[in-house]
């Protein structure tokens, strides 16, 4: 059995140890399970709107293995952790984007998966064509949240992908692949 050996704490231990610090408010853990036989999650490429990343994307996501990253906002601003992460597997790529507002009074959290036909640039036209321009497809689903829990699920390289976005502070969204037969 294969054995992996990490010098440093799990993430969401961090997460749960820096959740006092400022920037830690309106922080998005992701973590992505790949159930697929034989695809391999790779290139990950973010867009950060607002915030910036604490933890890189896992670089590659073997098939039965889980990958994760973290975003946070920038301490002492009024602004929240908003952005993209996009993966390719092939030909194909997915992406996620993610928002976790400073004011909830103002905005409430958003969770949107894309699978484009053709993949796309991860920048700020793919940003803006997830959070205005899209509409519900096989190929796109936008979640919003102002409490609990909400899923989603999109097809799309002969895989499904859905997800799960908790709304908290501290936000977490579990991502889980799997192929389609």
């Amino acid at each position: 059995m294969e054995q992996e050996y990490s010098l440093q704490l799990d993430l969401p231990v961090r997460l749960k140890m820096a959740a006092l610090s400022d920037e830690f408010n309106r922080s998005v853990f992701v973590e992505i399970t790949n159930n697929t036989e034989n695809k391999f999650f790779a290139t990950p490429a973010t867009y950060i709107f607002s915030g910036y990343v604490f933890t890189l994307p896992t670089p590659l996501i073997n098939p039965g293995r889980r990958g994760e990253a973290l975003f946070v906002r920038t301490a002492g601003t009024a602004r929240g952790s908003v952005g993209v992460l996009t993966y390719t597997f092939g030909r194909d790529q997915f992406s996620l984007l993610f928002s976790n507002p400073y004011d909830y009074n103002l905005y409430s959290m958003i969770c949107a998966l894309y699978a484009p036909v053709v993949p796309e640039a991860t920048d700020e036209n793919l940003y803006y064509k997830m959070y205005y321009e899209l509409a519900p497809s096989e190929f796109f689903a936008k979640l919003t949240l102002n409490s609990g829990t909400g899923e989603l699920s999109v097809r799309g390289g002969n895989v499904v992908i859905g997800a799960t976005m908790n709304a908290k502070g501290s936000s977490s969204i579990s991502i889980v692949i799997r192929d389609v037969y």
